[in-house]
């Protein structure tokens, strides 16, 4: 391959990761906590690869072979954009099992703040360690608060699931509900 096919190739996928970036997700997909805390390592190790392999990519190749200007951009700077990139990348993964894979779950998250309002975000409930939950109604947000557990239900995977119905929770009910689910799934 080519030098311009490869950076033809690297601007495809860029655009492919901003378009699944701007998908009409926001407020209703949610990254279980236990993903988000597994992918941060690898969002920063791709950060620092990807600003060492511009850096190699700019001083090793011809100077004609570079695009026009590309050689004032100090890898460093670069680095930010594709911290954002991997955090997109590991952010679409889960999203991707989700809407493609995804099966009927309940996954268990914080919350963190529950804001008047935030862009493209009415009634926003923010969960912690990091998402939103949008548009759901104020008889739900008037019984949370700070630190209130809820559990978010709809089609989803391990790594996240699509927000359908939100319920604050039971230990108890939510135990039986698992319990339930085993006994459907493998009957003695």
């Amino acid at each position: 391959m080519t030098h311009s096919r490869a950076v033809r190739a690297f601007l495809g996928g860029l655009a492919l990761l901003i378009i699944f970036a701007f998908m009409p997700k926001f407020g209703r997909f949610v990254a279980s906590p236990e993903w988000i805390v597994r992918s941060m390592k690898p969002v920063i190790y791709a950060a620092i690869a990807g600003a060492v392999a511009w850096l190699v990519l700019v001083a090793l190749l011809p100077r004609d072979a570079v695009p026009a200007g590309s050689r004032r951009i100090h890898p460093l700077l670069l680095s930010p954009v594709l911290f954002l990139a991997g955090g997109l990348a590991a952010y679409q993964l889960p999203y991707a099992a989700a809407w493609l894979a995804g099966r009927p779950i309940g996954i268990v998250f914080t919350v963190k703040d529950l804001p008047q309002r935030a862009t493209r975000c009415p009634r926003p409930i923010r969960l912690h360690p990091a998402g939103w939950l949008c548009s759901f109604p104020d008889s739900l947000r008037d019984t949370l608060y700070p630190g209130a557990q809820i559990v978010v239900f709809g089609k989803g995977t391990r790594m996240g699931v699509l927000a359908e119905r939100v319920e604050i929770f039971d230990a108890k009910i939510f135990q039986q509900r698992r319990l339930d689910r085993i006994e459907t799934d493998h009957p003695n």
